[in-house]
């Protein structure tokens, strides 16, 4: 789960480096998480599945906004 956890920080970040995100700190991203995630209250218990389909959310954002997410 860490290494999923960290790709979706590495996304968010790069969403608020292009400013699709205005805040860019980990509460930001969690509140997003719990937000598009339903049944979701808190990162730490989040399945595999579900943070794969939180970074294919992230993914797309990114695409449509034009965020580099080469890692």
């Amino acid at each position: 789960r860490e290494p999923q956890i960290l790709k979706l920080r590495a996304l968010w970040h790069a969403l608020a480096d292009v400013g699709a995100v205005r805040v860019r700190d980990d509460s930001a991203m969690e509140a997003w998480c719990k937000k598009n995630q339903r049944g979701l209250s808190a990162l730490r218990w989040a399945e595999p599945a579900q943070l794969q389909a939180l970074i294919e959310s992230l993914k797309q954002w990114a695409s449509r906004t034009g965020a580099d997410i080469t890692v």
